[in-house]
């Protein structure tokens, strides 16, 4: 009888599934083994095995239930303070992630004028490190945290507190990812902001309003059982004075007050100081040619030098030319708002873990403000 011998393509097709097999297991099983994250107290996150990979195949389990429960669908939820592995079984194939449980905090008012509004472009924004930064919407979510994304403060109108719908893409995403890859601390971001608004303006009216959106949310993390570190304000402010001339003294009086009044009402502990730039526009015909702001920002950074509840953490902004504005002249493009944030976010941090004034070369002023 005459024997048969296979084709020889099939062995070649066996032979290619089952490495692709292999390949599938060891793609999984690497995705999976790559991911560690972190997550709040009271936080759901679904975890993600890798682009494709469908958690819905999977059988999951916690380890350490009183501390992080999954659902069938991979989605964890932080109950406790701690660690748990997470186990996502398919066959004989076991994938495992460590989920840290953190309550720790660091509480942010990011405050001031356009500028910090933000007048850019969302699209242009960096992502936000998963878990490094919520924002806290004391007007349209006040019982839950969202992650930051951009633009920041979207539709957080309320009262005088309003910029309309003027925030398109901010600087805070950036200066949030810099911040936390320094101090492992999660944000938690509160938008206070008002286009065109004074010290003046901010002192009288702006700052009682921002206490109410800060006991809001100071309540609600207090509910949450989520710990805040530190009370910081980031300030971005002073385009109004440059353009009106309001003089250096008057600007320094006016954010002396509205500090002190964060600082009592609210236990700010600092003001973490972005100064402000140069001015390229015609918004006063007279002084078209007159560098506007140079007052405010001598103002700025004299007193960040002088003055130990203020911090300067960024000159950056001084720095740049016409082509890094919008074609008004006055308000940061996105790539702009991004260099500026990270640079903020990264000398805000080194303050917080050496509590001195950043070491910086000032452009403007063709001089090196030095740390303490």
């Amino acid at each position: 009888m005459e024997k048969r011998c296979a084709k020889p393509w099939v062995g070649v097709l066996l032979m290619a599934v089952m490495l692709l097999d292999l390949l599938n297991t060891s793609l999984e099983t690497q995705a999976a083994y790559q991911q560690k994250i972190t997550i709040l107290l009271g936080e759901s996150r679904t975890i993600s095995l890798g682009k494709n990979i469908s958690n819905k195949k999977y059988q999951w389990s916690s380890n350490n239930k009183n501390c992080v429960t999954v659902n069938k669908n991979g989605k964890v939820t932080g109950k406790k303070k701690g660690t748990a592995v997470i186990t996502a079984k398919k066959g004989k194939r076991q994938l495992k992630i460590k989920v840290t449980v953190g309550n720790q905090v660091d509480f942010i008012i990011f405050a001031g004028q356009s500028n910090m509004s933000g007048g850019g472009n969302a699209s242009l924004a960096p992502t936000v490190i998963p878990g490094a930064g919520y924002e806290y919407r004391s007007v349209t979510a006040p019982n839950t945290l969202k992650s930051i994304t951009e633009p920041f403060g979207k539709k957080e109108n309320s009262g005088n507190l309003n910029d309309q719908n003027y925030k398109l893409g901010s600087l805070v995403s950036s200066f949030v990812n810099a911040y936390y890859k320094e101090t492992k601390v999660p944000v938690v971001a509160l938008s206070a902001t008002r286009i065109g608004s004074s010290t003046f303006f901010w002192k009288d009216t702006l700052a009682k309003e921002t206490k109410t959106r800060y006991r809001k949310a100071n309540s609600y993390l207090r509910k949450r059982k989520l710990k805040i570190r530190h009370r910081y304000v980031v300030w971005y402010q002073g385009e109004a004075e440059g353009i009106y001339k309001v003089n250096g003294g008057a600007y320094t009086e006016n954010t002396k007050a509205i500090q002190k009044y964060f600082s009592e009402n609210c236990k700010i502990e600092k003001f973490f100081v972005i100064r402000i730039g140069q001015y390229y526009g015609t918004e006063v015909e007279s002084d078209n040619e007159a560098n506007l702001f140079d007052e405010i920002i001598r103002s700025q950074t004299r007193l960040c030098l002088t003055d130990d509840s203020f911090v300067l953490v960024s000159v950056k902004a001084a720095s740049y030319g016409k082509e890094s504005y919008n074609p008004e002249g006055l308000h940061l493009n996105q790539k702009a708002l991004n260099e500026l944030g990270e640079d903020a976010g990264k000398n805000t941090a080194y303050y917080v873990k050496t509590k001195k004034q950043p070491s910086m070369f000032d452009t403007y002023l063709n001089t090196w403000i030095l740390g303490q």
